[in-house]
């Protein structure tokens, strides 16, 4: 049972990390010895985390700033905080451990379907917000 947005700040502070703290070089080692029909999906999947990590953090400030609740309007900005460790520790992953620019490859290895749902289905939803439409 949820306990709150009290209760989920407290979490989001207890839980903090930092993603520059992590060594990848073991990942970075390990990654050219996957058998291809491994690394294959993989790329694909972490990829996709990029592109979406990436987007969340983007657009989430709409719900925040629509947020009445004022504990609410709190979670939603350590969300968007966590997003964008998250989107940077996949942008370290892409680069690092794939060997790929997370800025010029991801979208593409993510897919159609990653970019339609994030890069324009989100935004579009997070301007209909902003804007008063839902």
């Amino acid at each position: 049972m949820l306990a709150g947005y009290g209760h989920l700040l407290r979490a989001a502070d207890r839980l903090r990390w930092d993603e520059s703290d992590l060594d990848l070089s073991g990942d970075a080692e390990a990654w050219p010895k996957l058998p291809k029909y491994l690394r294959v999906p993989l790329s694909r999947l972490l990829a996709g985390f990029c592109v979406a990590e990436r987007a969340v953090s983007d657009h989430l400030e709409p719900f925040e700033a629509s947020s009445q609740d004022p504990e609410q309007r709190a979670c939603f900005a350590a969300q968007a905080d966590d997003e964008r460790r998250h989107a940077r520790f996949f942008d370290r992953v892409l680069s690092e451990v794939l060997a790929i620019d997370p800025d010029t490859q991801a979208r593409d290895l993510a897919g159609a379907g990653v970019v339609e749902l994030f890069e324009h289905t989100l935004p579009a939803r997070a301007l209909d917000l902003a804007e008063g439409r839902c």
